[in-house]
Order: structure tokens, then C-alpha cells, then sequence
């Protein structure tokens, strides 16, 4: 249920790699529309969905924590 990349291993593309992979394998299952939660206050890390094509489409303190519901939409 969670994803990240060691902290020893950031900003050298990994995380940019796996995203592309999985860009990948959803446009070619036919997925529309993807989600995923993140800390909402993590900037970098929100930051980083944005570079790859997410938007905040909601946010939610539901985790006792701001949580954004990032959304990316593929073939709109």
C-alpha cells in the first residue's frame, strides 16, 4: 500500500524510472484515471507527482494527517 525510494537513493531518478514504468504498463492495460494519497505538507513530494502529471484533487485529514488525493488522467 505504500511506495517510496530510500532516502540514500533520492534525486537520482529512481522514483522518476518507476513512474515511467508504470505510466507504461496503465496506458497499455487501458487505464483513464489513476489516484494515490501523499502528505499533503511533504513539498517535495508533492512537488515530484506534479512533475509527473498529477493534480490535488482533494485533500483530507481522515490519517490524522493533511493527505492529498493526486490524480492523473491519461489520454485526456
Amino acid at each position: 500500500t505504500r511506495f517510496g525510494v530510500k532516502n540514500s537513493y533520492h534525486n537520482i531518478g529512481i522514483g522518476k524510472a518507476l513512474m515511467s514504468l508504470v505510466d507504461k504498463l496503465l496506458i497499455a492495460k487501458g487505464i483513464k484515471r489513476v489516484s494515490l494519497h501523499t502528505a499533503a505538507k511533504y513539498r517535495d513530494l508533492v512537488r515530484f507527482y506534479y512533475g509527473r502529471g498529477f493534480y490535488i484533487d482533494s485533500t483530507t485529514k481522515d490519517k490524522g494527517y493533511v493527505r492529498a488525493l493526486m490524480v492523473k488522467e491519461y489520454g485526456a
